[in-house]
């Protein structure tokens, strides 16, 4: 077999018999539009690229992908047959047996810690996580905010910015974990996300997620168990609102954190993901 992840042009025009396994968390008519970076395209160019997404659709024997979201698209808009695609979600980029144990330390914090992982401050809501951090300390619960990834085009006093972290460099390595087992919540409003392992990152450190429900985030966050996720219209004083209640809750908030971590366990690590590949290979492939 073929093991073609993100490969459309790569397999599109491949003259083979042997049968390929693609894995994805997008297609190109779903994302046309979604992301910014896909918008606006030529007409030449959103012509080429559907023609190689559906080539390669066609050309692939099973069609994995990270959501829901992403393979009921591909049903309904490319009519590939239910039976030929599946939904595996993404783990976490970290070495697990490594991973610290709940820092129980957080329950005795006084100050609630916020947490904005991405390279791109827009998309990823960064003025909602900015607004929270304002609100919250207009509300009288002191609150600070970690931006890492990328370069704010705003300022604030309780706001600190790493513009970039190699996680596999040792010591950057070592600074993103302490910040996690720091951190009390992961805020990432994104405006348009096709999966996030940010939210399964998360997770592995008992951290929950606050999130849009948009795109595939929903097959990453679980409401109420690792996090939650609000809709589009969702101002910065709902995410503050779900931070209050349980950050000033420490017990609510340790069995959240819990329950974030299993969900990992469970489910978000890559582990699980190649089980979840391996069974779907061994039932389809002799077919």
């Amino acid at each position: 077999m073929i093991f073609a992840p993100t490969s459309s042009s790569q397999i599109a025009f491949l003259k083979t018999n042997i049968p390929i396994y693609s894995f994805g968390d997008t297609s190109f008519s779903q994302i046309n539009g979604y992301y910014p970076e896909f918008s606006n395209l030529f007409s030449f160019s959103n012509w080429e690229s559907e023609l190689i997404e559906k080539r390669a659709l066609t050309k692939a024997k099973v069609k994995i992908f990270a959501s829901e979201w992403a393979a009921n698209h591909v049903i309904k808009n490319y009519n590939i047959p239910k039976g030929k695609t599946f939904v595996v979600p993404f783990g976490a980029n970290l070495l697990s047996e490594n991973l610290p144990e709940f820092n129980e330390k957080k329950l005795n914090d006084t100050i609630c810690r916020l947490l904005f992982l991405g390279v791109d401050w827009h998309r990823k809501g960064g003025n909602i996580a900015y607004e929270t951090l304002i609100y919250l300390n207009i509300k009288g619960i002191e609150t600070e905010l970690v931006v890492v990834g990328c370069q704010p085009p705003v300022t604030h006093p309780k706001m600190k910015v790493i513009p970039f972290l190699n996680k596999n460099n040792p010591s950057d390595y070592q600074k993103f974990i302490s910040i996690f087992q720091q951190t009390h919540f992961l805020l990432m409003p994104a405006r348009a996300e096709c999966a996030g392992i940010v939210y399964a990152e998360a997770s592995a450190f008992f951290v929950p997620s606050l999130a849009c429900n948009t795109g595939g985030v929903a097959s990453l966050i679980e409401d109420g168990v690792n996090g939650f996720m609000l809709d589009m219209e969702a101002t910065a004083q709902d995410y503050a609102a779900i931070i209050e209640d349980y950050f000033m809750d420490k017990n609510r908030y340790r069995t959240f954190a819990l329950k974030a971590h299993n969900k990992y366990k469970n489910e978000l690590n890559w582990e699980h993901w190649a089980n979840q590949l391996l069974k779907i290979i061994r039932e389809t492939l002799k077919k």
